[in-house]
């Protein structure tokens, strides 16, 4: 679970690399500006507000406590980077039938031609 700000260009590539690189299941809330429907939050009223738990010392991203307590706060600091992170197999590590496989399952589908079957309806 992680949150980034789509006006850090930089932190926002680093994160969702992050996620994408993540075996399993990520969340990434990137929070952006509308100046349509919410003119209040202004670029500077969320750079004033962003801190990143890399900079804290001592956050640990597997405790779900402190991420929770990271998350919450909105208007003072808004908390910015991998907030929560579970350390488990993949669910393809978890199927028997995977077991030992070292292919994506994209790699193991067959090419199957389907001219035959488009010239039927010319």
């Amino acid at each position: 679970v992680a949150r980034t700000f789509s006006g850090d260009v930089r932190h926002t590539t680093d994160v969702l690399r992050e996620a994408l690189r993540h075996p399993g299941f990520a969340f990434v809330e990137v929070m952006q500006l509308c100046p349509t429907f919410n003119r209040a939050t202004s670029n500077a009223w969320f750079w004033d507000r962003i801190r990143y738990v890399d900079d804290l010392k001592g956050y640990d991203s597997s405790d779900i406590e402190a991420a929770r307590k990271a998350a919450a706060d909105l208007e003072k600091e808004i908390m910015m980077g991998v907030l929560y992170r579970q350390k488990r197999p993949a669910l393809l590590d978890l199927i028997p039938s995977r077991a030992g496989k070292k292919t994506a399952l994209v790699d193991e589908v067959r090419y199957y031609s389907i001219a035959k079957l488009m010239r039927a309806y010319e």
